[in-house]
């Protein structure tokens, strides 16, 4: 599936900011190798929102329409399980006393 069917699956016009959470993750989990965590995840969105409107459909589609041809590769489903599994683990975790 490519990013460009994830987001249209997630509602691109529905719900924006739940597709900028599936752009957030997958960029940065391709650039980190790892999977990106929530608070990784808000930091990208708060430095796109410099530049996209997060709240509406059309601020979707442009930063999708930034990023060329990225959103239109096939990404493997075993990396989005990757990043699905890790943020299940993610919330299951305690939060920490710090």
């Amino acid at each position: 599936m490519t990013l460009r069917e994830a987001v249209a699956l997630i509602g691109i016009d529905e719900n924006p900011l739940g597709c900028g959470f599936a752009i957030a993750a997958l960029l940065r989990t391709a650039v980190h190798g790892e999977p990106s965590t929530f608070e990784d995840e808000c930091a990208s969105l708060v430095k796109a929102s410099e530049h996209f409107d997060l709240k509406t459909g059309d601020g979707i589609r442009k930063w999708l329409a930034d990023l060329g041809r990225v959103p239109d590769i096939d990404v493997p489903d075993s990396f989005w399980l990757f990043i699905v599994n890790a943020d299940s683990e993610e919330s299951d975790e305690p939060a920490s006393a710090d």
